[in-house]
């Protein structure tokens, strides 16, 4: 995987000024950017280029569910037959995915989810609080994904002249 993304990064350099690479389902991205961040110094060719965030989308229409849950990471499949299993336990990969990114990206779904069970009275949700306390402390946490687009994650590399 990190290897055929640094394969197109390498062929497809000069195309753009920004990159969105979107990672599968558990997959911690620390490793990824590392190797990455190699390539890109080995290289002539990404000598331009870094790394500039990490982004983590968090569903809060059933966050609670997924992050107490200590069965094992469903990668994909429907039924047991067809399922395709991680040994980690779905709530540690949500934790740690959330931990590690620099940018955490709530998807709010109104009505219906966490949403629906978990507002108080001034209408805040109690995973907000849970999501950002495992954050790092220096994480970007926006509440609403929709309304980020991705120079937002790039803006901090651009502007530092990496």
């Amino acid at each position: 995987m990190k290897h055929d993304v640094g394969r197109m990064l390498e062929i497809l350099h000069d195309v753009a000024d920004a990159f969105l690479v979107v990672l599968p389902v558990g997959l911690e991205a620390i490793p990824v950017m590392q190797y990455l961040d190699d390539m890109f110094q080995l290289g002539a060719w990404g000598e331009s280029m870094a790394v500039s965030a990490i982004g983590n989308v968090v569903g809060l229409d059933a966050f609670e569910e997924r992050f107490f849950d200590d069965d094992r990471l469903l990668l994909c499949g429907v039924t047991e037959d067809d399922a395709v299993f991680d040994e980690r336990s779905t709530g540690a990969v949500v934790s740690r995915l959330i931990h590690e990114a620099s940018h955490v990206l709530e998807l709010p779904v109104i009505g219906s989810g966490c949403l629906a069970r978990h507002v108080d009275a001034d209408e805040t949700c109690d995973c907000r609080g849970i999501i950002r306390s495992i954050a790092a402390n220096d994480a970007v946490v926006c509440p609403d994904v929709h309304d980020l687009v991705l120079m937002d994650l790039v803006r901090p590399v651009i502007a530092s002249g990496v």
